[in-house]
């Protein structure tokens, strides 16, 4: 059908559009903090990368969602303020006989978001706790840069390098350590410098070549210099913590093999996510309509607050499922059939020509 053809190839543009977009604010975002975390010397850097571009796969259900609802509201929006919803229901094509391609459009993100939901959300939540128990295990010598000062917290040290060869010999290295209760202060200075395993202990340690050692406190007696040829600085790596597993980083797999109340819930939540998007496409399509005399955005507006209530309230849902006080069987299906029972109020008064809430009317007493 011509009209369908019309209806999903501009839905499906604009919904395209609004993911690069959502997707790019959330990878900037990112990015902003991986700026931050560089300059703090947390982290290195590709893993701090692969962070950014792992995130915002966590939360793509609910940007894929967002974009969908965007996408539909903008789509019929349009149609409505260039009358060509007038002119198919002049055709006989009411309200309700749109919801069918609207139904079809949501079906693609409901096939997307199961596949999203019970596979790939719990392999990128596996994925990042690994990289992050990774990233906890390497040493801080994994991050020095030529040229910049390093803040090596596990040493209390600075750490400077004038450059980083490929093979990773650094050149022209300084380190400055200050002083403690116990200890004087210490500056090293070498010509080179180069990370070092020993491999009969496994611990490793920062092989300084060529240099001198000042210890001690300037202008005072006990001040020592000592020249090295080599210099070993053992790396005392962080402790690991105990990594817990996330029970929403679990596999589908693992929740149905398992009678826990937690992974129970878990399951029951994955299996009622998707069906979000069939309510958010008839509160879409009834919200789509546009009045001259109320501006273009009015009800755009409304559709976007609605929306937020609706994830608000799926959230409480969630909370109180995961507190064991809603019976895991029941999951949050009682939200999507509340907000399905207003989406489906708002088309009957939509498919009959009235507005969305029925106000009271106010009568004026004439006194003759």
């Amino acid at each position: 059908m011509i009209i369908n053809r019309a209806f999903f190839r501009e839905a499906v543009f604009i919904t395209i559009a609004v993911v690069i977009v959502l997707l790019a604010l959330f990878i900037l975002q990112g990015a902003g903090g991986v700026f931050t975390r560089t300059g703090e010397g947390a982290h290195d850097n590709f893993s701090l990368m692969s962070l950014v571009f792992l995130y915002p796969l966590v939360n793509f259900g609910l940007l894929l969602m967002l974009a969908m609802f965007i996408g539909l509201l903008v789509t019929l929006s349009r149609w409505y303020r260039d009358s060509e919803i007038v002119v198919l229901q002049a055709c006989g094509i009411g309200t309700l006989s749109l919801l069918r391609p609207v139904m079809w459009f949501a079906l693609v993100f409901f096939v997307v978001l199961v596949v999203e939901t019970l596979f790939v959300r719990p392999l990128v939540l596996t994925t990042i706790g690994e990289i992050e128990a990774a990233t906890q295990r390497s040493s801080s010598t994994s991050w020095i840069s030529g040229g910049t000062f390093t803040d090596i917290k596990d040493q209390n040290s600075i750490f400077y390098a004038e450059r980083v060869k490929s093979n990773g010999e650094m050149v022209n290295v300084f380190m400055n350590r200050p002083a403690t209760t116990t200890e004087a202060e210490r500056v090293v200075v070498a010509k080179k410098a180069k990370r070092f395993t020993d491999v009969s202990s496994g611990e490793e340690f920062l092989q300084l070549s060529e240099g001198t050692s000042y210890r001690g406190d300037a202008g005072r007696e006990n001040y020592e210099l000592m020249d090295f040829d080599q210099y070993r600085l053992r790396i005392q790596l962080a402790p690991v913590r105990a990594r817990h597993r996330d029970v929403q980083a679990l596999s589908s797999k693992e929740l149905m093999s398992d009678n826990k109340l937690a992974r129970r819930v878990e399951w029951y939540l994955r299996l009622s996510k998707p069906a979000v998007v069939f309510v958010l496409a008839a509160l879409a399509l009834a919200l789509s309509y546009t009045e001259p005399r109320r501006g273009r955005y009015y009800n755009l507006f409304i559709a976007i607050f609605l929306f937020f209530v609706y994830m608000q309230v799926l959230l409480i849902g969630e909370t109180l499922l995961r507190r064991g006080e809603i019976p895991a069987p029941l999951g949050v299906w009682w939200v999507h059939v509340l907000f399905a029972m207003l989406a489906a109020y708002f088309l009957w008064r939509r498919a009959l020509g009235k507005p969305l809430v029925a106000l009271p009317t106010l009568r004026v007493l004439r006194h003759d």
